[in-house]
């Protein structure tokens, strides 16, 4: 029902076709199966006593947006095969409604990765070692020099992959982990800090502008859902702010080392059918698409990279 619900915003808005869809999708599943079949479950009697069936509200992985209603159909299908002979089953009626569900609209395709078919994958951990006189940065876009990235292939500064940020461990100073770190003040060294939700006004103003270990502010990568807490940039877009911070601050020093360079930061590119695919910064989505991931501070998952462990 939730993925159902987030496609209506991914359905054409001609020829009334949203609402058509919210009355065939959601209001179907929610009022007239769902509902129903909770309803028939309460009807269905323990052998023992006066107890009767009712829903379990167990969390069920159906796995991501473009497998979950395969994943349904199959559960639903395993159900009605073992159940189809019971008399309790029967009595209740309750196969009308898992074939219900298995009929409900296949929203998969509006889900598919295949949009970011082109675009380099997001690997687990930032590199190990980078080229020589290349310095870490703090997400995609925030690279000083060509072939800067997390993938370590670009064509300019200002479009590398993503991070290449290193925690560190504060119970030993000297071991710093190859991996991006997670939260505030974790980061291994200068200008690696994210943003958002943690820090203080200031430091959310300035993005991967911390001057030391352990002073920048939240996660890394910047997340294109992430934003500020605090300071003038609250309640926007963390990664926007940092691209313009990169442009104000960094990109006049580059050009002064290498006229060759445009006027202002390129556009990270996207792909030949969505050129514009990271104009707002590296997604949940596109992180996580090849079984990538990231963890992130953030009460209730306001990071939009889930929470600290």
């Amino acid at each position: 029902m939730l993925i159902l619900t987030e496609t209506i915003f991914r359905i054409p808005e001609t020829d009334n076709q949203q609402k058509v869809f919210f009355n065939r999708a959601l209001h179907n599943s929610m009022i007239w199966l769902l509902d129903k079949y909770c309803q028939a479950l309460r009807k269905v009697p323990h052998s023992w006593g006066n107890e009767v069936l009712s829903p379990a509200f167990e969390n069920i992985d159906l796995g991501t947006r473009d497998q979950a209603f395969a994943n349904l159909v199959s559960l639903c299908n395993t159900t009605r095969n073992k159940c189809a002979e019971l008399d309790w089953y029967k009595n209740a009626g309750l196969d009308y409604y898992l074939k219900g569900i298995t009929n409900l609209p296949d929203v998969s395709d509006y889900w598919t990765m295949s949009k970011y078919a082109g675009a380099p994958s997001f690997p687990s951990s930032p590199p190990a070692t980078l080229p020589a006189g290349a310095d870490r940065h703090a997400c995609m876009g925030l690279n000083a020099c060509k072939n800067q990235g997390r993938t370590l292939l670009n064509d300019c500064a200002g479009q590398g992959s993503c991070s290449t940020a290193l925690s560190y461990n504060p119970a030993d100073e000297n071991s710093p982990g190859i991996a991006d770190h997670t939260c505030h003040v974790l980061n291994d060294c200068a200008g690696q800090g994210g943003c958002g939700l943690y820090g203080t006004a200031a430091e959310q103003d300035n993005p991967a502008g911390n001057e030391c270990r352990s002073l920048g502010s939240c996660a890394t990568p910047m997340n294109a859902e992430r934003f500020s807490s605090d300071g003038p940039n609250r309640g926007k877009s963390v990664w926007l702010r940092a691209r313009a911070v990169f442009k104000e601050q960094v990109w006049p020093e580059l050009q002064a080392s290498n006229p060759d360079l445009p006027d202002e930061p390129p556009q990270v590119p996207g792909t030949d059918d969505n050129p514009d695919l990271f104009k707002y910064g590296p997604t949940i989505e596109w992180i996580e698409h090849e079984g990538g991931g990231m963890t992130a501070c953030g009460a209730s998952g306001m990071s939009g990279a889930g929470s600290c462990a």
